[in-house]
């Protein structure tokens, strides 16, 4: 027997996550952040390392739980409606492992969705999104009989916000909803108000976006029951889940935070002036409130905007193929628009 043949055949069928190895002047491709947090702030979380903190010991609970109470203050919500993790991606894990099996998610969306429903073996619906329907959420409303409801707003690879109305509609049925707000600072849109009504409700956040993080993988999720984050905590054996480095993140939050939300402004304002300038070169896109915009451009125009040094992202819906660019700072997003002009004059 091949050893390919001991492996699950849906595992071998999930697709690889591939970028492009390619070093380019202009990195628009992955969603990041195009600016570092201060020097003064990185020195801060990062002097601990290898001098106060003992790397040779592991996380203690105690500690994790001191650093936890100690941002629900900040975030003026009680430390047991809190969880950490490893990355956003580890918190959409977790929720996806405790709780039941059917399981509704939106297509196109964030990939690690489907790839965990395939993993944890859920009996998965998809409400299906394309150009056809401009990516609405029309009708969404109507989806009921769910265990988990995976939502992402602004959600990728359009960027488009999901309406209140839908998300409270989908609240009020019987099923644990997932909210990820990883673009939050930049779409300015938040839901935290809803935890007050829904006690079904669960939103992921990440320090990987507007907050400049991508490498240092800190995610966290917020409720209104307490199960929610203290059984993720207790499927991920938290704090043993995180590393030392993630102890320095959580000692600055209120500092990252606000620096995230800060620069989350800057970044709207960037993605408002490029939008402005497709629309000037009419150049097709779907209106965006991430980091990100969805844009008609084709393959060929990938190609050629890769060859002048500017790394965008091809994404495939529906058997076409649209190019999604990333916000940059307005530099980076005036030569994109300079080298887009030069492919469609």
């Amino acid at each position: 027997m091949e050893k390919k043949e001991m492996i699950r055949n849906d595992i071998l069928q999930i697709g690889n996550f591939e970028v492009e190895a390619v070093s380019t002047k202009i990195k628009l491709d992955q969603n990041e952040s195009p600016y570092r947090l201060p020097k003064k702030l990185r020195k801060k979380i990062s002097s601990p390392l290898f001098n106060t903190i003992s790397e040779n010991r592991y996380p203690q609970p105690c500690d994790y739980f001191e650093k936890k109470s100690k941002i629900g203050e900040y975030l003026g919500i009680s430390p047991e409606n809190l969880a950490f993790t490893a990355g956003a991606d580890q918190a959409i894990l977790g929720l996806m492992m405790v709780t039941k099996k059917r399981v509704l998610m939106l297509s196109p969306t964030y990939p690690i969705y489907h790839n965990d429903a395939i993993i944890l073996q859920r009996d998965t619906e998809y409400f299906k999104m394309d150009e056809g329907n401009a990516f609405s959420f029309t009708g969404l409303e109507k989806k009921k009989d769910f265990d988990l409801v995976c939502l992402v707003s602004p959600n990728p690879p359009a960027g488009n916000l999901i309406p209140l109305d839908i998300i409270r509609e989908l609240c009020s049925n019987n099923s644990v909803v997932l909210l990820d707000e990883a673009y939050y600072e930049i779409s300015n849109v938040s839901h935290i108000d809803l935890l007050k009504e829904f006690s079904n409700l669960v939103l992921i956040r990440t320090l990987s976006k507007a907050c400049s993080l991508a490498g240092m993988r800190l995610g966290y999720m917020i409720s209104a029951d307490p199960v929610f984050p203290s059984t993720v905590e207790k499927v991920l054996f938290t704090p043993y889940n995180l590393s030392l480095m993630h102890y320095c993140l959580m000692d600055n939050f209120p500092e990252i935070s606000a620096w995230g939300l800060e620069y989350g402004k800057r970044l709207r304002k960037t993605s408002e002036a490029f939008q402005k300038g497709l629309s000037e070169l009419k150049v097709p896109y779907f209106p965006g409130y991430g980091n990100f915009i969805l844009t008609g451009l084709d393959r060929t125009q990938h190609s050629s905007l890769l060859k002048v040094g500017i790394k965008t992202r091809l994404i495939n819906i529906s058997d076409k193929a649209y190019v999604r660019i990333s916000i940059g700072t307005p530099v980076e997003m005036d030569k994109t628009l300079q080298a887009i002009k030069s492919l469609t004059e």
